[in-house]
């Protein structure tokens, strides 16, 4: 069974990665500096980013928002590759154009399925939501719904089943659409 996980793992290993690197570009946008950064492991977690503690609200909610605007972002790019070289693949007959098509569909899936933060990334705006106790307009009508949507996210990232229809809609579904290309 631990074998299994190990593949799991490997195969989502490049939506980690971009996950992980999600975090810390927004840390550096935020100016908010980092600690460390373990891009992938074996163990639990399988990925994480450590950094101080961001000097706003803001700032943190932006953090723990970074892997979907990121993953999305690349998962969207790596998408319209593949489709891209699926339609030369299936004009030129060419079988090499279609093992890359594989290869940046595999990239595309696993960085979508990674896009949603997760409920860790959900804690440290909440702790500080209420431990710095921002004005209450900021806190109640627009901080607590935001972290609550991180949560929602998190919660998102645990039902595999919703990361792969979001991969198929970013990752395949638009990509297809955008080049007028048939989805199917």
């Amino acid at each position: 069974m631990k074998s299994r996980g190990s593949i799991i793992r490997l195969i989502a290993l490049p939506g980690i990665v971009v996950h992980e690197a999600g975090h810390q570009v927004f840390c550096r946008l935020t100016a908010t500096p980092v600690r460390t950064v373990c891009y992938f492991s074996f163990g639990d977690p399988v990925g994480y980013i450590k950094f101080d503690v961001p000097t706003s609200i803001w700032k943190h909610i932006l953090i723990s928002f970074g892997p979907l605007l990121v993953n999305s972002t690349f998962g969207f790019l790596l998408g319209l590759g593949a489709a891209f070289t699926f339609a030369l693949a299936s004009k030129h007959q060419h079988a090499g154009l279609t093992s890359l098509g594989i290869i940046l569909t595999w990239l595309a899936a696993s960085v979508s399925m990674s896009s949603f933060p997760t409920t860790e990334d959900a804690v440290g705006p909440w702790r500080m939501l209420w431990n710095t106790k921002p004005p209450r307009f900021t806190r109640l009508v627009v901080g607590v719904p935001l972290v609550g949507t991180i949560f929602f996210f998190g919660e998102l990232q645990a039902a595999f089943v919703y990361g792969l229809f979001y991969a198929f809609f970013v990752a395949w579904l638009l990509p297809h659409q955008l080049l007028g290309l048939p989805w199917l």
